[in-house]
């Protein structure tokens, strides 16, 4: 996932996200300009995002039950996998 945060980032478009656990890959994403929390709360997503503009992309490790992406899904935001993505 890192990989593609990186191409994202690299491209010009913002980059925003959640992980589990803080990790030294992770500190380094976000000092190349990431948004990264490790909550997962809803008022943790960022207020630019927009279904028309945001592409919301996650792995098999996201539970059914992860708030955000369930908030992100019924919000009707364009979520897929990222072995879509790659």
């Amino acid at each position: 996932m890192s990989a593609l945060a990186r191409w994202f980032r690299h491209s010009g478009l913002k980059v925003a996200g959640y992980d589990r656990t803080a990790s030294p890959l992770i500190h380094e994403l976000m000092e190349e300009g990431m948004e990264i929390h490790f909550e997962d709360r809803i008022e943790m997503i960022p207020g630019y995002l927009t279904k028309e503009k945001t592409l919301i992309v996650f792995t098999p490790a996201i539970p059914k039950d992860h708030k955000e992406y369930n908030y992100l899904k019924a919000g009707g935001f364009n979520i897929v996998k990222r072995s879509e993505v790659l």
